[in-house]
């Protein structure tokens, strides 16, 4: 039969270990929501300006003539504001 000392010390590494493992899981948890929280908020934000941007132009142009033109100029130019730089599906030569 194995020792009290050796008992208690194979416990508290057990209760420990527990230990650990939760704060990891609730960690992981909460950065998971945060960042889902996060790119919600910045999906939101790049559709009100997508909104803002294409109702300025055809306001000013009164059609959608050369939006593929000023939509690609303006990922080049500021590609933060369409969600990345690589966002334009039509790339000359892809």
């Amino acid at each position: 039969m194995p020792s009290l000392y050796r008992r208690l010390t194979i416990t508290h590494t057990i209760v420990a270990l527990l230990a650990v493992l939760v704060v990891a899981v609730l960690a992981g948890v909460l950065i998971l929501r945060a960042y889902d929280q996060l790119a919600r908020q910045q999906a939101s934000l790049a559709e009100r300006t997508a909104a803002t941007l294409l109702s300025e132009f055809y306001g000013r142009r009164g059609s959608w003539q050369g939006i593929d033109q000023a939509l690609q100029r303006l990922a080049e130019s500021r590609p933060q504001l369409l969600g990345g730089a690589y966002w334009w599906p039509m790339r000359p030569g892809a």
